[in-house]
């Protein structure tokens, strides 16, 4: 999955889709808090890209997402930043790897 400066989801692959339940027209452009589980901070997320950022490099963290139907899906989660020309970040990319289903 990949997201803008903004946390807008503007990719995500057909693997990713089929196990959050959406089609790609219901996610793409929504903030990525709208498939972070209930339990889980709206901050950890922006803590996640800051550290990220500030860093330079990827990080690893374990966060909770959520189905389309409320199915709360724990993971593994590598967030890389994208540096533009301009050196400031423009985005970040996101692997999931589930630890329960």
């Amino acid at each position: 999955m990949v997201i803008d400066a903004d946390k807008k989801i503007t990719m995500v692959n057909a693997a990713t889709l089929n196990l959050l339940g959406y089609k790609k027209e219901e996610i793409i452009g929504k903030k990525i808090t709208t498939i972070q589980d209930e339990e889980s901070s709206g901050n950890e997320i922006q803590k996640y890209m800051l550290d990220a950022l500030h860093n330079k490099k990827s990080i690893n963290a374990v966060h909770n997402f959520k189905t389309k139907y409320g199915k709360k899906l724990e993971c593994n989660m590598i967030m890389t930043p994208h540096f533009g020309d301009d050196g400031y970040v423009d985005g970040y990319t996101f692997y999931q790897d589930l630890i329960h289903i």
